[in-house]
C-alpha cells in the first residue's frame, strides 16, 4: 500500500509542475475536497461595459460550450439563468451532465460585476442511463478595468465529478477550462481571430 501512496505523490508533484504555472492558471486545495478551485486572470484589451455585456449574451448562448458539451438553456429570469450541460466523456467512463444555476451581481458602472453559479435543482432533468450527474460545482466570473482600458476577468471554478474518476485527471481538466473559457471569451469579443 506504501508504494501506491509514493506513486500517487510524484504523480501529484509532476502534474503541479505541469498545470499549476500554465498561463498563470493557480491552483487551491479546497477542505473536504480531492478536487482542486481553478483561478485564471484572462485579460481582454477591449472596454468593461463591452465585455461584460458580450460575457453575459455567452452565457445565454447555448453554443458557448466546450465543443463536445451539450449546453441546454432551461430559464432565465433578469440576470438569473439557470442551465443543463451534457458532458460526454470517452469509453469507459460514465458520461456526466450537470444543472447549474447563474446569477448576475451588477456593480456600478461594471467595475466589479460578477457572475457566479453553483449546482442547483438537481431532479429538474431527468438523468439517463450511464451518466452520473456533477452534485457539487460552483465558480464565478468577475470582471475589473485594467491599468489601459481593458478587463481583467478573474475566473474561479471547483467541481468534483463524482463517480470514480481520478482527482488528477479532473484537476488537469479543469485548470486547462478556464483558459479555454477565456480564449472563446476573446474570440466571441473579437480580440483574437
Amino acid at each position: 500500500m506504501h508504494i501506491f501512496k509514493v506513486i500517487f505523490l510524484i504523480g501529484t508533484i509532476v502534474f503541479s509542475a505541469i498545470v499549476l504555472g500554465k498561463e498563470g492558471v493557480e491552483a487551491v486545495a479546497v477542505k473536504n475536497s480531492d478536487f482542486l478551485q481553478y483561478q485564471f486572470q484572462c485579460e481582454i484589451e477591449v472596454p468593461i461595459s463591452r465585455v461584460v455585456q458580450e460575457a453575459w449574451e455567452a452565457i445565454l448562448d447555448s453554443h458557448f460550450a466546450p465543443p463536445e458539451h451539450i449546453k441546454t438553456i432551461l430559464e432565465t429570469k433578469e440576470k438569473v439563468i439557470v442551465m443543463h450541460t451534457y458532458i460526454p466523456i470517452a469509453f469507459p467512463i460514465d458520461d456526466r451532465d450537470i444543472i447549474t444555476c447563474g446569477t448576475w451581481e451588477k456593480k456600478d458602472k461594471y467595475e466589479g460585476d460578477r457572475m457566479s453559479w453553483n449546482v442547483c435543482e438537481r431532479d429538474r432533468v431527468p438523468l439517463n442511463n450511464g451518466v452520473i450527474r456533477i452534485l457539487h460545482s460552483n465558480g464565478s466570473w468577475e470582471f475589473n478595468s485594467n491599468a489601459i482600458g481593458g478587463t481583467i476577468i478573474t475566473i474561479k471554478s471547483h467541481t468534483d465529478p463524482g463517480g470514480l474518476l481520478p482527482a488528477i485527471i479532473v484537476n488537469k481538466f479543469s485548470g486547462d477550462q478556464l483558459i479555454d473559457d477565456c480564449q472563446r471569451l476573446r474570440k466571441r469579443i473579437g480580440s483574437i481571430k
